[in-house]
């Protein structure tokens, strides 16, 4: 029969046990995670990524306001892109669905790359979609 400091001692190895699983846990799906396993996050040149245009070739339909793009430039500049940009591939670049104040913060602080969540095989139906939704969430 175990004795009560034996019981308590098999208890903490067993709750660090637990606690180093759930670091190596979090530990692999921020890696999947960066590392496109479970989305693909990559760091792209910011020169080869374009904002969102209409099917019909017009600007993105949301107005961007330059207060909230030097808003978070100052975020940008203090802790770095927090948030991945979210993309489509088209063509030879990429094209913003969400996160076009990101980007052009980004640009404004002079960043070459920024990190970008990679959406394949999006149709513009869909496309536009997405920009509606990130944009209507996000608007003020």
């Amino acid at each position: 029969m175990c004795s009560l400091l034996e019981r308590r001692s098999q208890h903490q190895e067993n709750m660090q046990s637990e606690a180093e699983n759930i670091n190596h846990e979090l530990a692999a799906e921020y890696l999947n995670q960066w590392q496109g396993t479970a989305q693909r996050i990559v760091e792209l040149d910011i020169n080869s990524i374009k904002p969102y245009r209409t099917p019909e070739g017009k600007e993105q339909p949301y107005k961007i306001r330059q207060s909230k793009v030097e808003r978070l430039a100052i975020s940008i500049r203090d802790l770095g892109v927090l948030q991945p940009v979210i993309v489509r591939r088209k063509e030879n670049e990429y094209e913003i669905l969400a996160g076009h104040h990101r980007y052009y913060a980004a640009r404004l602080c002079g960043l070459t790359t920024i990190p970008c969540q990679i959406k394949d095989n999006i149709d513009d139906f869909t496309a536009y979609m997405i920009v509606a939704e990130s944009n209507t969430r996000t608007d003020d």
